[in-house]
C-alpha cells in the first residue's frame, strides 16, 4: 500500500461514521502520483506503508470503540487532527508543491519542460492561423513572452538548468529536430518559421494554462509611459568674476540659474546701457573695466580697446558655470553642476571566452537595479546578478552574454535617453 495523492479534507472527520462504503467527495486533491508536478520533480516512488501495520491499527481502533475504552482520548486526538487540518489551505499546499517542483530538477527534466512549453505555445498561442504574418520573431521574445507564461503548471523554466545551458543552443536543437527554422537578423537570432505539421504536434495534447502575473513581470510597472521620459535641461550659473556685470543690469535670476539665451540677453543689455557699441563698426564692442575683469585676460585688457561682439558672447558662454537640471518622473527636479552623469554599459570577457555585460550608474536616474536584473534575466534568458561597485556606494547589474542591445532597450523603456548611455565594448565580438 502506498500514498497516491495529497489533498485537503472537505468533511469533518467527526462526521464520518463509517469508512467502508461511504459515498461523496471528502477530499480536495492538490497533487497526485505521476501528475505534472511529479514529472517535473525527482520522480521518486511514493513510500510504501506495510498493509499488516495498517490492518492491525484499524482492528485495534475498532476493538477499542466497541469496548467503549479510551473513547474520550480518541475524541481529543481526533479534535486535534481536525483543527490542524482546518488550518491548512490549498494555497499552502500548492506553494510547497511548486517549491519541490523547481528545486529538484535534473537537466533531462528541464530539457523535457522546455520542449513541452515550445509545443504548447505552437499548439495554442502561436498556431498557424494567428502566427503566419508575425514571423520572424526574436528568440528572446519567443522565450520571455510565450514559453515562460505557457510552461506546465507549477514548473519554472530555466535554460541554465537544462543540458543546453543557452537559449540559442536549445533553439538550434529544435531546428535540427524539425520544429522550427532560425534566421540571423542584424546579429540577433530570430525564428523565421514554425513547423505545425511536425509529428510531435500531431500527437500533442495541450494542457490548460492559468495565466498569472509572475514576479518577473513586475518591472513593467516601472516602465515610463511614452512622453514621460527623463528630462535634461542645460543651465548656466554666474561665476563670481561676472557677478558685478550681471548685477549692473539686474541680470541675476532668483534661482541662480539661466539658459544660454538669457545670458546673451544680459550681455546685450549691459552693452546697450553703457553705450559700448563702436560707432565706426557696430560689430565691435568697447571694453570697460567690468567687461575686462569678467571676460578678458590681463594681456587682452592691456592691449585691446575694442573686442568683436560675437567673440565676446562666445567668451561669456565659456566663462559661465555649466549645470544640468535633471527631472526624473515622480521626483522633484535636481540641478547638478557639470554635464549629466552617464550610465555606463561595459561588455567584456571573463574567464576565457565568456562574455558578460555590466551596467553601472543606475541610481541617479531612478532605475531600480534589482527589477532591471529580473527583467534582463527573462529578456536575455541568461543569469544575472547585482553586485556592489568597489569603492562606491552604488551597485552594478551583470548579465551573461553580449546584451548591449537589450540593455539599451530596457533602459529606454524606463525613460533613460540613449544620449545618457555610454557603451564600451571590450569583448571583441560583433554587437547584438
Amino acid at each position: 500500500m502506498a500514498a497516491r495523492a495529497v489533498g485537503v479534507m472537505d468533511v469533518d472527520t467527526r462526521e464520518i461514521r463509517e469508512v467502508v462504503g461511504a459515498k461523496g467527495k471528502a477530499v480536495r486533491v492538490v497533487h497526485t502520483y505521476k501528475d505534472w508536478l511529479w514529472e517535473a520533480g525527482s520522480k521518486d516512488e511514493p513510500p510504501v506503508i506495510p498493509v499488516d501495520s495498517v490492518e492491525e491499527a484499524r482492528v485495534a481502533d475498532v476493538e477499542k470503540s466497541a469496548d467503549g475504552e479510551d473513547t474520550k482520548d480518541a475524541v481529543d486526538t481526533t479534535d486535534g487532527v481536525d483543527t490542524a487540518m482546518e488550518n491548512l489551505s490549498v494555497q499552502d499546499a500548492a506553494a510547497e508543491s511548486e517549491t519541490a517542483a523547481t528545486t529538484h530538477v535534473t537537466p533531462a527534466e528541464m530539457d523535457a519542460l522546455l520542449m513541452t512549453s515550445l509545443k504548447q505555445v505552437m499548439a495554442t498561442v502561436l498556431d498557424k492561423k494567428h502566427m503566419g504574418e508575425q514571423l520572424p520573431i526574436a528568440a528572446s521574445t519567443l522565450f520571455s513572452t510565450y514559453m515562460l507564461p505557457n510552461a506546465p503548471r507549477n514548473a519554472e523554466l530555466d535554460v541554465k538548468k537544462s543540458s543546453y545551458k543557452k537559449l540559442a543552443k536549445f533553439l538550434k536543437a529544435m531546428e535540427k529536430h524539425g520544429l522550427l527554422g532560425l534566421k540571423d537578423i542584424r546579429g540577433e537570432m530570430h525564428i523565421k518559421s514554425l513547423n505545425w505539421t511536425h509529428a510531435d504536434l500531431r500527437t500533442y495534447t495541450p494542457y490548460s494554462v492559468k495565466h498569472v502575473v509572475k514576479e518577473e513581470q513586475a518591472p513593467a510597472v516601472e516602465k515610463t509611459q511614452k512622453g514621460n521620459m527623463i528630462e535634461l535641461e542645460e543651465l548656466l550659473r554666474v561665476p563670481p568674476a561676472l557677478r558685478p556685470l550681471f548685477d549692473d543690469v539686474n541680470g541675476n535670476p532668483e534661482s541662480g540659474y539661466m539658459t544660454r539665451q538669457q545670458a546673451r540677453y544680459v550681455l546685450e543689455a549691459y552693452i546697450k546701457r553703457h553705450n559700448l557699441v563702436d560707432t565706426r563698426n557696430p560689430r565691435n564692442i568697447r571694453v570697460d573695466h567690468l567687461v575686462c575683469d569678467g571676460l578678458l585676460t590681463k594681456d587682452e585688457t592691456a592691449k585691446l580697446t575694442f573686442y568683436p561682439r560675437d567673440k565676446l558672447q562666445q567668451r561669456l558662454q565659456e566663462r559661465m558655470i555649466l549645470c544640468t537640471r535633471l527631472t526624473v518622473p515622480g521626483n522633484p527636479p535636481v540641478v547638478r553642476q557639470g554635464r549629466p552623469p552617464t550610465i555606463d554599459i561595459v561588455c567584456e570577457k571573463k574567464m576565457g571566452n565568456k562574455v558578460v555585460t555590466r551596467v553601472m550608474g543606475l541610481e541617479v536616474y531612478g532605475v531600480d537595479p534589482a527589477s532591471l536584473a529580473k527583467e534582463l534575466r527573462v529578456a536575455c534568458a541568461s543569469s544575472t546578478s547585482v553586485d556592489p561597485v568597489p569603492g562606491k556606494k552604488t551597485v552594478s547589474v551583470l548579465v551573461q552574454g553580449h546584451q548591449v542591445k537589450i540593455m539599451t532597450r530596457l533602459l529606454n523603456d524606463r525613460g533613460v535617453p540613449t544620449d545618457l548611455l555610454k557603451v564600451t565594448d571590450k569583448s571583441g565580438k560583433a554587437k547584438k
